[in-house]
């Protein structure tokens, strides 16, 4: 293996006096590199691992982030729906940064953010504020979010209209008042025979009667339902989150969901 000074004192490894010139395999600097067998080098031997510097440089860009933020609460204790509401933002966000970038409207360090915000989001550290696992192991609301979205996002994704009730807010700030702002957003894919939806009731306290508006052809038979339901939004415990539930439906378009509830539903396409 070919490593250069810098890397040699960074990770405490010997200079020898057998050296070649060249790239380094560490860091890919050209430089007067020491030559040893990988096997061994001590951190070799303890297999530790020496993050490459476009890892430690975007590590770099999520830490600048979340110090940012360190004065905000947190998603610990966040609702699956309301986590499935914000990462749908940031992956919007992300589409419009990219497509300005595409456009000449946006700098690459505006699509780095929009990246480094859903690095955030997602991470698996569990440092109390982010991610979906803790440093206890406890699975905590994002985990069950991005199981429904492993499953989910595969093949393409296919247009999907929803009935149901909604409400109508002030003018805030910026923002405009509105009518009729519906109360339950869907989702919907297709890979090969199999359709995907993923509902998800944002309101707090109220049921919600739904109807799913989908692409007429082909033919659709429903093989699958599962719910997830938090018993209170002011319930702290990851408890209120404890996975997808299967769940029987009368009908395969027309459905009730609780407050606060997220609903997969699985079909099988006829050829």
């Amino acid at each position: 293996m070919f490593y250069c000074d810098f890397c040699a004192n960074k990770n405490e490894w010997p200079i020898t006096l057998h050296r070649s010139h060249g790239a380094c395999e560490v860091c890919h600097t050209p430089a007067d590199c020491s030559n040893m067998q990988s096997k061994d080098l001590p951190e070799t031997k303890e297999k530790k691992i020496v993050p490459r510097k476009e890892v430690m440089a975007f590590a770099l860009a999520m830490e600048v982030i979340l110090r940012q933020n360190d004065w905000k609460h947190g998603w610990k204790e966040d609702l699956p729906s309301a986590l499935v509401d914000r990462i749908w933002d940031e992956i919007r966000e992300m589409e419009v940064a990219f497509s300005n970038y595409q456009k000449c409207r946006a700098l690459p360090e505006d699509v780095q953010k929009e990246f480094v915000d859903i690095a955030n989001f997602w991470s698996l550290n569990g440092n109390w504020y982010f991610g979906a696992v803790s440093n206890q192991g406890e699975l905590r609301p994002a985990y069950f979010v991005l199981a429904a979205f492993d499953s989910l996002l595969r093949g393409s994704r296919l247009p999907v209209q929803v009935q149901s009730p909604g409400f109508d807010n002030p003018a805030v700030g910026w923002v405009a008042g509105m009518n009729g702002t519906p109360l339950v957003s869907a989702l919907a894919t297709r890979e090969g025979d199999t359709l995907r939806v993923l509902l998800i009731n944002k309101s707090a306290d109220a049921p919600a009667s739904v109807t799913l508006q989908l692409p007429a052809s082909p033919r659709r038979r429903l093989v699958a339902a599962s719910q997830m339901v938090a018993r209170s939004p002011f319930e702290v415990s990851t408890g209120n989150a404890a996975g997808w539930q299967p769940v029987a439906l009368a009908s395969a378009d027309s459905m009730n969901m609780a407050p606060y509830s997220l609903l997969q539903l699985e079909y099988l396409l006829s050829r």
